[in-house]
């Protein structure tokens, strides 16, 4: 068992090490793809312009895509910090919505805010929070189809800051409520399309974010064809700094 164990811990340890291998080799090539490219553009005529945003719109997807790697990769280490300092999340969740509208325009779905205080000042990461709440918010609106509709939600309830997002999408199997969370689990119930356009890391991220700030992060659902409301509940306050576990 403990020869086991050590195997167990040696292989971990080469997965974590390729993914950060891989990530830092190909986020070269992927730059030079997208820089060269923008190049190109500004001296082509209509439709090689055309065929060349197609090119750095998929650069662009790589990007996050390893950039999910990348915060895999460091959470497996155990070295993704949170960096603590007090900010408004209000202002900040406010400042994230007009983007969003405009994206989920595009595709058929309002998008409003359902409660947003004037201030809500809490002590935490902003950019990781913030990164939470941007993946909520986008799931929300990839997964609703057109003429659907995205509510956001932000309040504070005693200690803890509460942020919903509901949506009026394909909702969740009771079955998957805590797999969703896992890494690069994908739902079976989803479009195979939906399922080509991530690694399924977003939300397992989130949920390590939300667990480095002492939080919860969750999903509420009535079942398949009614919607989800994903939220997620942090102290106002974090009286000490710690690092994600493996």
């Amino acid at each position: 068992l403990e020869l086991s164990n050590q195997e167990l811990a040696r292989l971990s340890s080469m997965k974590s090490k390729f993914l950060s291998m891989a990530v830092h080799d190909m986020r070269t090539p992927l730059a030079a793809i997208t820089g060269f490219s923008q190049l190109l553009s500004r001296k082509s005529d209509p439709r090689q312009r055309e065929y060349l945003q197609h090119i750095m719109n998929a650069g662009n997807q790589m990007n996050l895509l390893m950039t999910d790697l990348t915060d895999l990769a460091m959470i497996e280490a155990g070295k993704l910090k949170m960096k603590m300092e007090p900010f408004d999340f209000a202002q900040m969740a406010g400042a994230m919505a007009p983007g969003l509208q405009l994206i989920a325009r595009k595709k058929g779905v309002d998008v409003s805010i359902q409660e947003l205080p004037e201030s809500a000042m809490i002590v935490g990461d902003r950019f990781r929070l913030s990164q939470v709440l941007q993946n909520l918010m986008n799931n929300a609106v990839k997964f609703t189809p057109p003429g659907g509709h995205v509510w956001l939600r932000v309040r504070q309830e005693g200690e803890r800051l509460l942020a919903q997002v509901r949506d009026t999408g394909p909702g969740i199997h009771v079955s998957e409520r805590k797999a969703i969370f896992e890494k690069f689990y994908q739902s079976r119930h989803q479009k195979d399309d939906a399922k080509k356009q991530g690694w399924g890391l977003g939300l397992s991220i989130a949920f390590e974010i939300i667990r480095a700030h002492r939080g919860d992060l969750g999903v509420e659902s009535a079942g398949l064809g009614r919607g989800a409301t994903f939220y997620f509940k942090v102290p106002v306050t974090q009286p000490s700094l710690r690092k994600v576990a493996a």
